[in-house]
């Protein structure tokens, strides 16, 4: 962790991976979960992360060009 090589990498993944989670916690006001249990607090995690996946695409593409696109996608029912 001390070689260069080491801490460039842990730059760049401050980078990228931590902030989408700084994001959704402001976003969240505060990082404590509203509900009790682990699987209720997963759901309300996806909740955020899905909220923040779409405020990133809305800010890559316009709107418009969004839903065009999801309207032409070819929806597979699993």
């Amino acid at each position: 962790m001390q070689e260069d090589r080491s801490k460039e990498k842990i730059k760049e993944r401050k980078t990228i991976v931590e902030h989408p989670y700084g994001t959704i916690k402001w976003m969240m006001g505060k990082f404590h979960f509203l509900l009790t249990g682990k699987e209720k607090a997963q759901i309300e995690f996806d909740l955020y992360a899905t909220a923040y996946n779409l405020k990133r695409l809305i800010n890559i593409d316009n709107m418009a060009l969004l839903l065009q696109k999801a309207e032409n996608y070819t929806w597979k029912r699993v």
